[in-house]
């Protein structure tokens, strides 16, 4: 159902029932001094039950939210600019950042820009293999699969 085809009410001043917005009673009031400045439009189901997110004024632009939160990163280790993103944000300087800094570069303005800058970075500090930026296990020891005597795979950590 689009947005055009929704119908919205609101309560007359005059009568206090409902009327159409846009409707003949509504366009009459509308004319009269008296009530036009007290017509408001009543919200949609929909509107009330799922309102449109409202950025507050001075908000930040997209991929800015954590613009700030990583003062101890060098300037160079972010990829936030390379994506239309502002400065500070998309920080690379770990494993795990690069792979979450690709994994939320849809967030900012040019993602290809950010995933490309992550890449780039990856491939300086050999994280990257085939195309993938290889993932390590838990404190970085790699894990080795060994069979029990019974023959079932167990985790063991080399």
């Amino acid at each position: 159902m689009s947005s055009a085809s929704i119908r919205k009410y609101t309560i007359s001043p005059k009568t206090h029932n409902k009327i159409l917005v846009g409707g003949s009673a509504y366009l009459k009031l509308a004319k009269d001094p008296k009530y036009a400045n007290r017509l408001r439009p009543r919200p949609t189901k929909a509107e009330r039950f799922f309102p449109k997110k409202r950025s507050p004024s001075g908000s930040k632009s997209r991929g800015c939210s954590n613009q700030g939160k990583y003062p101890n990163v060098p300037k160079n280790l972010f990829c936030g600019p390379a994506g239309g993103a502002c400065e500070g944000t998309f920080p690379v300087n770990t494993r795990k950042r690069a792979i979450a800094a690709r994994a939320y570069s849809g967030n900012a303005p040019n993602p290809k820009g950010i995933r490309d800058c992550v890449d780039r970075i990856a491939k300086q500090k050999g994280w990257m293999k085939n195309g993938v930026i290889k993932r390590v296990s838990i404190k970085g020891v790699p894990h080795k699969l060994v069979k029990d005597k019974n023959g079932k795979p167990v985790l063991f950590r080399a």
